[in-house]
């Protein structure tokens, strides 16, 4: 080969790898605007879904007033049935004279009866509305919403995970897979939905800390590596357990009956062998 042969292909390696690191870059660029795009369309249900419950309630409050204009109608209904009463008693001899006052009596205490349920009415409505699922359990949820998905969201992309996962004020999840496709939780496979339930624990988990007035340091898991998982999807777990142990100073324990499970210890290692119907400890001899 000649000289200025080597030379040329040379060059072109040289624009070949700059051509791939351009599309590298690229790619990341796109990458990026994906996920925001993704956030943007997350932001984008969750106000769709609290305008229909604003929607919701608007026409609950809507029936509320028709049957308290029903019951006004009714009630001036009568009111007018007794003014017929009265003029009809005014223009009767004296001898109804008893008769036009105790009608004014019913009147008035008719009136007295109708104020008082229309305010037992109107208190009622508030009470009945606080109490319901649209009421405090529904605005003390929302308040803690937005944080509970968020939190969720970043433990299955921690977990490498292919779906996204959000929870509504009644707590009924709604999980889209990577084609942005409503699924159920069973159309996913083994692993996808061990990532998904271990999301919703740490999340959880998270919430009780930060919200409830106990802090517990200990987490204990039994089993965690012993299905579904493989190398990877046990290495995402151990490095998550591995910040909780260093951000929130828990310490965390994984129960396992499969050998293989030692590799992804970064701690202490505790083996118990069961003998005749009893568990002791031995000592632990590395492979």
């Amino acid at each position: 080969m000649a000289d200025h042969d080597v030379e040329y292909m040379e060059n072109e390696k040289s624009i070949l790898r700059s051509k791939l690191i351009k599309f590298g870059d690229d790619i990341k660029l796109l990458s990026e605007g994906l996920d925001k795009a993704k956030e943007a369309k997350s932001k984008c249900m969750q106000i769709i879904q609290n305008n229909n419950n604003k929607l919701s309630e608007a026409k609950l409050a809507n029936q509320k007033r028709e049957s308290i204009q029903q019951r006004i109608n009714q009630l001036d209904d009568w009111l007018e049935e007794l003014e017929v009463d009265l003029k009809s008693v005014g223009s009767t001899e004296t001898d109804f004279d008893n008769l036009i006052i105790e009608s004014e009596t019913r009147l008035k205490d008719t009136e007295y009866k109708v104020e008082s349920f229309r305010k037992d009415l109107s208190k009622l409505d508030i009470v009945k509305y606080v109490v319901s699922e649209e009421g405090v359990k529904s605005f003390i949820v929302n308040k803690l919403l937005e944080l509970l998905n968020n939190k969720l969201l970043t433990y299955l992309r921690k977990l490498d995970s292919n779906s996204i996962c959000l929870f509504n004020e009644y707590f009924e999840e709604e999980i889209t897979n990577e084609k942005n496709k409503i699924c159920s939780y069973f159309n996913f496979s083994g692993a996808e939905r061990k990532s998904i339930d271990l999301a919703c624990l740490f999340t959880f988990s998270d919430m009780r800390r930060m919200q409830g007035g106990v802090k517990y340091n200990l987490a204990i898991y039994d089993e965690l590596f012993d299905s579904s998982f493989d190398e990877k999807g046990i290495e995402l777990v151990t490095q998550i357990l591995q910040e909780r142990t260093e951000e929130l100073d828990e310490c965390s324990i994984v129960i396992s009956h499969r050998k293989e499970s030692i590799k992804a210890v970064t701690g202490e290692v505790i083996y118990i062998e069961k003998e005749n119907g009893i568990s002791r400890r031995v000592a632990y001899t590395e492979l």
